[in-house]
Formats: structure tokens, C-alpha cells, sequence
């Protein structure tokens, strides 16, 4: 399978010279007795025009293992206070009038409807949603990475996340084996 054919994979030359590569890195971006947040990045190129790049977040409980996101900090219904912040700021990163269309703009969303991503960076600084290169729209446009801060946060904060995910207390907890996004006793 996949795994079997990156073992045999060797760096093949394409017609302009340049050797093909896989590459995954990881990374710790934020690292608390409560939480661990990884970046992972992938890169490769096997010809072509241009070669691919994929950023992934993930953030843990370094003490049960459980993966931590947005529903496990943030108080039920946050959606409808952080969605129209956030895309204020991906609109205003990309030159994009408020109520004006994101497709006419290039963008690919459902029923032409702005929606958080998956990937999303929890760290000492607060929330970083992340839009991978051809998620939302052409590579020509890039990634596009869009910063909330704690601050920014507070009144849809669970209580005690803030300093919980800043290191300052034991207040988060996720259990090993928790089957629902924001099962925090």
C-alpha cells in the first residue's frame, strides 16, 4: 500500500531538473503541563508547475492523550459569535467587501457560505484558524491563516480554559477516550 510505496519511493528527476521530494516535519508549537499543540507540515513535489505544502494543528492533553479543539474551550454556541469575526478578518486578509459574494472573489465555500476550518492552532496567544493552499480557494492565493486572541475570547471561553491553556492551572481536562468534541468533566 501507501506505506510499502514511500519505502521504495527514490527522488526521480522531472524534465526541468529538479528532483522530486516527500517531506512531513512536526513540530511543537505550544507545549503546557495541560496542553500540547503540534504543527505538522507536509511538502512534496513530483513534478509539474508547482510542488504541494499542507499544514496540520493538533492539540492534546499531554496527561490523557485526548485531542483538544475549539468545542473543548469554548462555551456551547461559540459558532455564532466567532464565525462573523472570523471571517471579517479572512475578508479583510483577501480585500473581500463585507456581503459582497467569496465565490465572485474566487473562494469556494458551501452554498457560497463562509465556514471555520478544521485546522485550528490552540496556543499562549489564543485561536489561529487555518486554510490550507486549495481548501477555499486557488493556490495562486495561498494559505490563509487568521489569529483570535485570548482576549478577543474571553466571554466564549469555558471557565478557567485561559489559564488552563496558558499553563496556570489544572483546570482542563479531557479524558482518555472522550468520544465527543467538549466532554470535559
Amino acid at each position: 500500500g501507501l506505506l510499502a510505496g514511500q519505502q521504495d519511493y527514490e527522488p526521480q528527476p522531472t524534465d526541468g531538473g529538479l528532483a522530486w521530494f516527500h517531506e512531513r516535519h512536526v513540530s511543537v508549537v505550544h507545549n503546557t503541563p495541560q496542553i500540547v499543540s503540534l504543527r505538522l507540515v507536509w511538502r512534496a513535489f513530483a513534478g509539474g508547475v508547482h510542488g504541494m505544502t499542507e499544514t496540520a494543528f493538533r492539540s492534546l492533553d499531554p496527561r490523557t492523550g485526548a485531542e483538544v479543539g475549539p468545542a473543548d474551550i469554548l462555551a456551547e454556541g461559540f459558532e455564532d459569535s466567532l464565525l462573523p469575526l472570523v471571517e471579517a478578518r479572512f475578508r479583510e486578509a483577501h480585500d473581500v467587501e463585507e456581503g459582497s459574494s467569496l465565490a465572485d472573489a474566487g473562494f469556494v465555500f458551501d452554498d457560497d457560505t463562509f465556514a471555520l476550518p478544521e485546522n485550528v492552532r490552540i496556543d499562549g496567544a489564543g485561536l489561529a484558524f487555518y486554510y490550507n493552499l486549495y481548501e477555499v480557494a486557488p493556490y495562486a492565493f495561498g494559505p490563509t491563516e487568521i489569529a483570535v486572541t485570548w482576549d478577543e475570547l474571553e466571554g466564549l471561553l469555558k471557565p478557567g480554559i485561559r489559564a488552563a491553556v496558558q499553563g496556570r492551572s489544572e483546570e482542563l481536562t479531557v479524558p482518555r477516550g472522550a468520544q465527543e468534541p467538549g466532554e470535559l468533566p
